[in-house]
């Protein structure tokens, strides 16, 4: 799978590295707007606060998918 995501220079975290990522960024907050917006969605607001943990937990796990981590530790054989 091609990277869409890649470690931070700088701080912790990552960053979009591609246009994928950068669009499944843009798709999380529409996502979690939508969810939030009461008028669009009626739900009260327990059901917003699990559905947007479940957006934000779905999308960490895209980001740890498609980031193409380094192994952490190097072999100086």
């Amino acid at each position: 799978m091609p990277r869409w995501f890649r470690k931070k220079t700088f701080g912790y975290g990552w960053t979009a590295a591609s246009w994928e990522g950068w669009l499944a960024t843009l798709l999380l907050i529409l996502a979690c707007v939508g969810v939030n917006d009461s008028e669009l969605m009626r739900l009260d607001k327990t059901a917003r606060m699990v559905c947007t943990l479940a957006l934000v937990a779905g999308f960490f796990a895209l980001v740890l998918a498609t980031s193409g981590r380094e192994s952490e530790t190097k072999d100086d054989f």
